[in-house]
């Protein structure tokens, strides 16, 4: 029957825009996990595997609940709502322990509380609770307990940092720099530290990196009083350093004239003056 009107407590089958903003935020949040996870992973090369758990458990997992948030207002699921509700607390939270500049403070605190409240002046929009909301819920537990997982393992887990420092132990013990290999991005590090401890010079020309390079060139320089070394460092303030040590290894003030950016004349003079450090030379 034409121009029917709707009756209190009926459906609605509008998504309003107060809806609408909420979905979208919740949206824009997933989007953002998502681009910091694939950020944090270097793809440039095979990423490790406590990498993917770590930021996959932090970002990838949370991510999905914001999506699934979204969808479910689009369809006015009660799920949504009330897993909604909770998100946004929790996000307010965090906000409110992590966040220390003011105008982020701020803004997510009033972003936090305008989606809570439009999401309460809106529940009469959303379905009733059937069957569906059941599953998703069984399936929502499900996830918190992967992510939960996924967090307890990557906990577990060494970090980059620790993880470099037993390969490199590994490899300067075995004296193979294949194992240097496991590392990837941590490489070329892994290299100059076998090259170091081997006193094996012709290794710093397989580090790909310039920067570590140069810094295994300048370690070699001093430790072999090796002047042409420092001349094949291409960053001024590493050639500067070497001739430092240089210098003051072997208390040769003539290569004092060789610094050009870092050091004037007279600093390189009294350092060269200082006591010696353990292992400096």
């Amino acid at each position: 029957m034409a121009g029917k009107s709707k009756t209190k407590g009926e459906e609605s089958t509008e998504l309003n825009a107060g809806l609408t903003f909420v979905a979208i935020i919740f949206l824009i949040r997933g989007l953002y996990l998502l681009v910091d996870f694939f950020g944090s992973i270097s793809w440039g090369r095979s990423p490790e595997v406590f990498e993917v758990l770590l930021f996959g458990g932090i970002n990838i997992i949370p991510a999905s609940f914001y999506f699934l948030v979204a969808v479910g207002i689009i369809y006015r699921r009660p799920f949504a709502l009330y897993l909604g509700y909770v998100i946004v607390l929790l996000d307010v939270l965090a906000n409110v322990v992590y966040v220390f500049t003011q105008p982020m403070f701020i803004s997510g605190l009033v972003v936090g509380i305008l989606m809570i409240y439009l999401l309460h002046i809106n529940e009469h929009n959303f379905r009733k609770f059937d069957k569906t909301d059941s599953m998703l819920f069984v399936g929502i537990v499900l996830l918190i307990f992967l992510y939960l997982v996924a967090l307890v393992w990557a906990y577990h887990l060494p970090d980059a940092e620790e993880r470099a420092a037993i390969v490199t132990k590994e490899a300067i013990e075995k004296g193979d720099v294949g194992v240097c290999e496991k590392l990837n991005f941590d490489k070329n590090n892994c290299i100059k530290s076998i090259a170091i401890s081997t006193k094996n010079l012709s290794m710093c020309d397989e580090i790909s990196n310039t920067h570590i390079k140069e810094q295994c060139y300048r370690s070699f320089a001093v430790s072999l009083r090796r002047e042409d070394l420092c001349e094949k460092i291409t960053d001024i303030y590493k050639k500067d350093s070497c001739y430092l040590g240089l210098a003051k290894c072997e208390k040769n003030m003539t290569y004092c004239e060789e610094i050009q950016a870092n050091h004037t004349e007279e600093f390189c003079i009294n350092y060269v003056n200082e006591p010696l450090l353990p292992k400096e030379c």
